[in-house]
């Protein structure tokens, strides 16, 4: 049995592929300013797409940067919050303070 090749996108999905990539974007940058919460989805392109046109292009290109950016702050902001639950999870045992097994660890989670 034969598959034929799926349909070419339209211009128009560049669009909203586009729109999708810049919402996971403003999504990953309103995290970075409130960690607190949990990190977004990722964002994932689709299979196929139509030729891009020039403002695609020039559209694609400063939203891979930024994309570039903002990943990189994100993995670092990451590390920093891990470390963080890390270290207020961690036993406390300085200054003659001997923890007792209820108040050795500070769980943020409840």
């Amino acid at each position: 049995m034969s598959h034929s090749p799926a349909p070419a996108a339209s211009a128009s999905d560049w669009d909203s592929t586009l729109d999708g990539l810049e919402t996971s974007l403003l999504a990953w940058e309103a995290w970075l300013e409130d960690v607190s919460g949990e990190p977004p989805d990722q964002w994932s392109p689709p299979s196929q797409l139509a030729p891009l046109t020039t403002e695609h292009v020039a559209r694609a290109e400063a939203l891979h940067r930024r994309y570039t950016e903002v990943s990189a702050l994100a993995g670092r902001r990451l590390d920093e919050v891990r470390r963080e639950r890390a270290q207020v999870k961690a036993p406390r045992t300085g200054g003659g303070y001997a923890p007792t097994p209820q108040s050795a660890y500070l769980d943020l989670e409840a």
